[in-house]
């Protein structure tokens, strides 16, 4: 029974194995900062984002994804708060790093052999991640000078698309928001404006493009 019982163990190992496929690849968009300064516009993505993601397909619907991104920020437009003060708008840089899961809505087929499964599908997306961002101290003389950084922890999720152009390129298209737990990623915290008790959200959305290596995410190990 002992012998069967690892025989089993290892005859699932060695399937798991050789259903795993990954992909590595950039992302290339734009993003905006949600907080006390700024457009109150949710999904403004007038600043530029890149970074690099990578997904670990273990099955037809789930996928563990990575990504690391680095942002530019600044306050675009109107401010919530102060309209017409220039000290009130911002200039942040922002990077952030996390991990999650992604999930396909339908059954998503890495091989792209047409009849077994979709070669593209809509996803979802949830996971846990930190930001570094740039931070600013206020001086004597009642101006501001750079600080260091500041981290926090973002509670990213969002929705996405993508699409295998063959077996071994797949583009795909983001909508992310992250709820960070800092209220300074438009530096609101220091120059004490705005609600102070409520902390900044950060959202992206563009494009990603990702190679395809590894052996077949095929649940069948055909």
């Amino acid at each position: 029974m002992k012998k069967i019982l690892l025989f089993t163990i290892l005859l699932l190992l060695a399937k798991t194995s050789y259903s795993q496929k990954y992909e590595i690849g950039f992302f290339a968009g734009g993003n905006n900062v949600i907080g006390d300064i700024g457009t109150n516009i949710y999904i403004a993505p007038y600043q530029p984002t890149f970074g690099g993601v990578f997904k670990w397909n273990k099955n037809e619907r789930v996928a563990l994804r990575a990504d690391l991104y680095h942002s530019w920020t600044r306050s675009v437009g109107s401010s919530v708060y102060f309209p017409d003060d220039y000290q009130h708008r911002f200039r942040n840089g922002v990077v952030n790093g996390e991990v999650g899961i992604e999930w396909n809505i339908l059954p998503y087929n890495l091989r792209y052999k047409r009849g077994k499964g979709n070669p593209w599908t809509p996803y979802m997306f949830v996971g846990i991640g930190g930001v570094m961002f740039e931070k600013i101290q206020k001086k004597p003389d009642g101006n501001y000078k750079d600080a260091g950084y500041g981290y926090g922890v973002s509670i990213p999720f969002g929705v996405g698309y993508k699409y295998a152009i063959n077996h071994k390129l797949v583009l795909g298209a983001d909508l992310m928001f992250r709820y960070v737990s800092s209220d300074n990623l438009d530096y609101s915290d220091t120059k004490k404006l705005g609600n102070l008790n409520t902390d900044d959200w950060f959202t992206t959305i563009g494009i990603t493009l990702t190679y395809v290596f590894g052996r077949d995410a095929c649940p069948c190990g055909q």
